[in-house]
């Protein structure tokens, strides 16, 4: 019977945090609250995909510090119009990092 050792791994091998990320509320009607946290001082960008994968609106691209952060989509597009009802994502890229989550706009 094999009965594993005890694992070890180097600091630099460890994964990269990724930047936890939420909206709320979800689903919405008006305007949502995306929250991120990231591990130390990073340049980020936020930005709105339909379900397409077409990009809607860039909500922040800007150095933000380490911690919880927030930026809020009030579901208007690129040109200031209403975006319609439906899935849409949120990507969240700090440094070389990214993550993605899902957001449900209800009129």
């Amino acid at each position: 019977e094999y009965v594993p050792g005890p694992v070890s791994v180097k600091e630099e091998e460890k994964p990269e945090p990724y930047p936890a990320a939420c909206n709320y509320p979800n689903p919405f009607n008006a305007s949502t609250t995306i929250r991120f946290s990231i591990p130390r001082q990073e340049k980020v960008t936020v930005t709105v995909y339909n379900i397409y994968g077409q990009k809607v609106k860039d909500l922040v691209t800007g150095t933000f510090p380490a911690g919880t952060n927030h930026v809020i989509w009030d579901s208007t597009t690129e040109k200031g119009i209403h975006a319609a009802s439906g899935l849409y994502f949120y990507r969240i890229k700090a440094g070389n990092i990214s993550t993605a989550g899902k957001m449900l706009l209800m009129r």
